[in-house]
């Protein structure tokens, strides 16, 4: 499974939109009605999940599951999707 993928499950999870509806480049906040606290859910989730510390400062510009994705390669210190 690729990080994309794994992003988009989560999301998918925190957002409560089926799975197949989410692609590495769906609005966040327009597609998947992810509102403020919906993203401090999906910090955790991520966190939780992934096992990487993300400051919430860093996701709230980020608008899609790709974005997601390369800001964590980043923090984990992997090679962007």
């Amino acid at each position: 499974m690729t990080i994309d993928q794994r992003i988009c499950e989560l999301v998918a999870q925190v957002s409560r939109v089926s799975p197949d509806q989410i692609q590495p480049n769906s609005d966040l906040y327009r597609d998947l009605g992810i509102d403020s606290l919906r993203t401090l859910e999906l910090v955790a989730t991520l966190e939780t999940e992934l096992g990487v510390a993300i400051p919430e400062i860093e996701l709230l510009g980020l608008k899609t599951p790709r974005d997601i994705a390369d800001k964590i390669a980043f923090f984990a210190n992997i090679p962007a999707p």
